[in-house]
């Protein structure tokens, strides 16, 4: 493992002020750069934490065993119930667009790369994160929330929203220790036109049906249909042994303090008061 030098401490924190929300530009300039010091030490202990994870040689999967976690099948069996609570809270609702929630301006700079789109259009609603259900979103997914009770702790609750003929573009998110749960609730055409590439596999929307896979492995999305493809999402720890398991435990835990999810539940209650024209 490379040792930790000064220039890559000035990238962590330069990473950090990129990420920062607009909402935080006006702070005076000592908030910001403690802030911005705060930010860094999120993304070096990611960092670190990927490295350790590389070097313990465990091998990990681009698609994983759903049968990994009892508790996805609770979900599988409440589609109908999880599809309506969406479909009731999305009839009075914006769906944001996926830099909104992060805090930026999605028509300019730092907002427009946020969310690696090249067609159409991708909207997110976070219900969870930090440890907490977000006051006056939460609210409306009883079913959602019941579902989670004893399961694995997720860091990020919510729904991704498509748009139609949307491509998410080829990605990958800095977070080795994590894995992505998704269960499709809303698939229009065929599993062929709404599909996610995760490395070399590449899986189709199935209504119902459960994935798990390494959000760190290349990935991207299409929605090839006229209408809009949702997704039930949430990271979940990597099955780990210790100590790296604590180690991911600590990394994990400290994306409260990453730029893009600070006072994420205050700006996800102000985002879902907007009115304007609820998704079709």
């Amino acid at each position: 493992m490379a040792l930790v030098n000064a220039g890559t401490l000035r990238g962590y924190y330069h990473m950090a002020r990129e990420s920062e929300p607009d909402a935080e530009k006006s702070y005076g300039r000592a908030h910001r750069a403690v802030l911005g010091v705060l930010g860094a030490g999120v993304f070096g202990l990611l960092d670190a934490n990927d490295r350790l994870i590389e070097r313990s040689n465990h091998g990990g999967h681009e698609v994983w065993d759903t049968g990994e976690w009892p508790w996805i099948a609770r979900f599988e069996e409440r589609t109908d119930d999880l599809r309506a609570e969406y479909e009731n809270f999305a009839r009075c609702h914006v769906i944001p667009q996926v830099a909104e929630v992060a805090g930026l301006d999605p028509s300019r700079g730092e907002g427009a790369a946020a969310a690696p789109v090249d067609a159409g259009v991708w909207r997110a609603q976070p219900v969870f994160a930090g440890g907490r259900w977000f006051k006056g979103v939460a609210e409306h997914f009883p079913v959602l929330r019941s579902c989670f009770d004893g399961a694995t702790p997720a860091s990020t609750v919510g729904f991704s929203v498509l748009g139609p003929s949307s491509h998410i573009a080829p990605h990958s998110d800095p977070n080795r220790g994590a894995l992505r749960f998704q269960l499709p609730l809303m698939v229009p055409g065929s599993p062929s036109q709404c599909r996610t590439r995760i490395g070399s596999q590449t899986v189709g929307c199935v209504e119902g049906s459960a994935t798990v896979f390494d959000i760190s492995r290349e990935h991207e999305a299409w929605n090839e249909s006229d209408g809009w493809r949702v997704l039930l999402m949430a990271e979940i720890r990597e099955p780990l042994r210790p100590p790296l398991s604590t180690v991911n435990w600590l990394a994990q835990k400290s994306l409260r303090w990453h730029p893009s999810y600070r006072h994420l539940g205050e700006r996800v209650s102000e985002l879902s008061d907007r009115t304007g024209a609820p998704l079709s």
